[in-house]
């Protein structure tokens, strides 16, 4: 008799097991009005997920652009400005005064009746 009222609470706790991990494994979340749950949760990270992507590989190629046009530039010489102050019109030379400077004072006397030029050659 023992055993048999033993085997009914096993069944019993048995079948309880079993209807808890069943209605664990059906139950969905909650829905409320404006929150999507896990599973809309998880498809905004992969929607973020892939704009991160995105938004990355655009940020490589400017960053390759930007190597290559910072190679260019190292072909090119420094032009001296043209020491042009006073500006007639906006965007003349007096008016940007761009280029590089010219070394003061410009030129050396080397005291044999030579002068130096001190402006390098690459300008």
């Amino acid at each position: 008799m023992k055993k048999i009222r033993y085997m009914q609470f096993a069944l019993l706790g048995a079948t309880i097991l079993i209807f808890i991990l069943w209605q664990t494994a059906i139950a969905k979340p909650p829905e409320k009005p404006g929150n999507p749950g896990v599973p809309g949760l998880l498809a905004k990270i992969s929607e973020l997920n892939d704009i991160v992507a995105n938004q990355q590989e655009i940020i490589d190629q400017q960053a390759a652009r930007i190597e290559e046009l910072e190679d260019m530039l190292q072909n090119f010489a420094a032009v001296p400005q043209t020491g042009q102050t006073q500006s007639y019109s906006a965007g003349d030379d007096g008016d940007l005064q761009v280029g590089k400077p010219w070394p003061d004072p410009r030129f050396t006397d080397n005291g044999d009746g030579t002068v130096t030029d001190i402006m390098p050659s690459s300008a």
